[in-house]
């Protein structure tokens, strides 16, 4: 069984490895990706970490807000089982009270798995949207 935990308070060295796992250096400054205002879910399994999605929300305009997905990772032995669908799942589900759109900014290679979570590819923008 996954266990699924809202935070901000991942762990440095817990998010490294996922990255790590999956061929990534870490994206972004330690400030910008572990600040408080990051709101983070982690999957875990038998108190493994397993995967998390981080991002945050921005106001876009007086109509709402947008959230930002800034990261979905999984480790590679959990991909393909689900963990990544929910972790956007309740991620939306956070933030569907005051959110307009869901922003990601995809990679080549996760397009197909941002459609299945309802994400579209925006030509404009160059982002995939989620609309509420």
């Amino acid at each position: 069984m996954i266990d699924y935990i809202c935070t901000n308070r991942l762990r440095e060295d817990d998010a490294r490895k996922i990255f790590k796992s999956v061929g990534w250096d870490v994206p972004c400054s330690k400030s910008e990706f572990f600040d408080e205002n990051q709101l983070q879910i982690c999957a875990y399994k038998d108190q493994e970490l397993v995967g998390f999605i981080s991002g945050f929300v921005r106001r876009l305009d007086s109509k709402g807000d947008v959230a930002y997905v800034s990261f979905v990772c999984v480790l590679p032995q959990y991909q393909c089982l689900g963990i990544g669908h929910e972790l956007i799942n309740r991620f939306k589900n956070e933030h569907k009270d005051k959110v307009l759109y869901f922003i990601v900014s995809s990679y080549a290679g996760a397009d197909a798995f941002y459609k299945k979570c309802g994400f579209i590819y925006d030509e404009e923008s160059r982002l995939m949207i989620a609309k509420i």
